[in-house]
């Protein structure tokens, strides 16, 4: 005798299941095409196999762990966070993750040129406070305040 089996369909927005379409080695050509799509330009090449976690340098650092991260042409850094929960601290935490994957680029005698761009794209299932007028797609930058001018990114 056959059961009725019921498929049920988990939502891309829960982690495991937004990782593992995103994230996971072999499904480059899906994030690709999403970043393409969201980033508005053509990226030759894609990887996912670097390392999410951003360690601690010193032992009171704090840990951080981001969803997804890709190296996009060889070159930039590009991580992609999916967020259900409101904590409050949204910005920060995108600005946390933003500035250690940056800094962690280069090593002590480098060359600052070295520092390559670095993308952080953050989707929500919650609207984000102190953002008004916030549209569905926003693009934040490193810009200076008098002359508009972008400095970073």
């Amino acid at each position: 005798m056959e059961k009725n089996k019921e498929t049920k369909t988990l939502s891309p927005k829960l982690d495991v299941v937004f990782q593992a379409l995103f994230g996971e080695i072999g499904n480059e050509r899906i994030t690709k095409g999403f970043l393409e799509t969201i980033l508005k330009r053509k990226i030759e090449s894609i990887d996912l196999s670097k390392n999410p976690i951003l360690r601690r340098e010193f032992k009171d650092d704090k840990l951080g762990v981001l969803d997804i991260l890709a190296e996009l042409d060889g070159k930039e850094k590009c991580n992609i966070e999916m967020q259900l929960i409101d904590q409050s601290n949204i910005i920060e935490r995108i600005l946390y993750y933003w500035s250690r994957l940056y800094t962690r680029q280069i090593k002590t005698g480098e060359d600052y040129s070295l520092l390559e761009k670095t993308i952080v794209i953050l989707i929500t299932d919650f609207e984000v406070k102190n953002l008004k007028e916030m549209d569905y797609h926003s693009v934040w930058k490193i810009m200076d305040n008098k002359t508009g001018g972008k400095i970073l990114t």
